[in-house]
């Protein structure tokens, strides 16, 4: 399957460093094992479904595809125009599904943001950055068993793809505490951020925003190669010198989307996800 959307080639590229990627010629499966309560982890790519029964049967087959343990089902429809027919929207929704589009949003110049009084800058660089991330992400999502096991798999994924120089974390610091993070992935054609976030008391401060550009400066200055973090880090560096900053952000955030367009980007393409979320407990 040739998939279109740019949200959607970079989420696919994002998966296989910890996942599989399978295309099966009218779909392609996405696979996590390890971690089978990672929504975006374990679904299925599609092309627009035509009518409401292709809809329907779509979410059928994700339900059957998904790896053991896996209690969703995820559909994520390649459609760069974020629009379905109105009534293969209200079929998925029939099914149980929440549908929401993705937009994919690109910086090709370089960044800049003042940093906030009082906030330190740094990449995560030392074990306890991952337990600062797991304290923050708790403070944004529900704070339940089901959240706790997903964040722990989650952040020891991202900490492993670190080690292995293929993602670098950033985050903001006040007085040792972790109030802003995003991570940055080198694709073959770009870079993508991923999951930028702030402490509700932190919002609206411009703190993500001097995360983003922080990294990408990094990224793009002269001196790569930085011994104190190893070889990893800098083919990162290398890989990113120069590339199309990729974030993704859902078409309902408008502060969020008004935010990253202040930074300079702009907005290219969509992709509408369909999920059936397992019963809240």
């Amino acid at each position: 399957m040739d998939v279109s959307s740019l949200a959607l080639r970079t989420d696919l590229a994002v998966a296989a460093l910890d996942g599989t990627v399978v295309d099966r010629g009218d779909h392609v499966a996405v696979a996590t094992p390890d971690q089978p309560d990672f929504y975006w982890g374990n679904y299925l790519v599609i092309a627009p479904p035509t009518t409401p029964s292709t809809a329907t049967a779509w979410l059928t087959r994700a339900a059957a595809a998904h790896c053991a343990g896996a209690a969703h089902v995820a559909v994520a429809i390649d459609a760069p125009d974020g629009a379905l027919a109105p009534a293969v929207t209200a079929a998925l929704r029939a099914g149980g599904a929440t549908v929401e589009t993705m937009i994919a949003m690109t910086c090709d110049q370089p960044l800049a943001a003042p940093v906030p009084a009082g906030v330190e800058l740094r990449r995560f660089d030392r074990p306890a950055d991952w337990d600062a991330l797991f304290a923050l992400s708790i403070s944004i999502d529900p704070d339940t068993p089901a959240m706790r096991r997903f964040l722990t798999r989650r952040i020891a994924a991202r900490a492993r793809a670190a080690a292995r120089g293929e993602v670098r974390w950033w985050g903001a610091f006040v007085d040792g505490a972790l109030v802003a993070s995003a991570g940055v992935v080198p694709l073959a054609d770009g870079a993508r951020y991923q999951d930028v976030q702030t402490h509700a008391a932190w919002r609206r401060r411009g703190v993500a925003s001097a995360v983003l550009a922080a990294i990408a400066q990094e990224a793009r200055s002269a001196g790569d190669g930085d011994e104190r973090l190893g070889g990893g880090t800098a083919k990162i560096q290398n890989s990113l010198a120069g590339a199309r900053l990729v974030l993704v952000v859902g078409e309902d955030n408008a502060a969020a989307r008004a935010a990253y367009q202040r930074l300079g980007f702009v907005e290219r393409d969509r992709a509408v996800l369909a999920l059936v979320a397992p019963p809240q407990t």
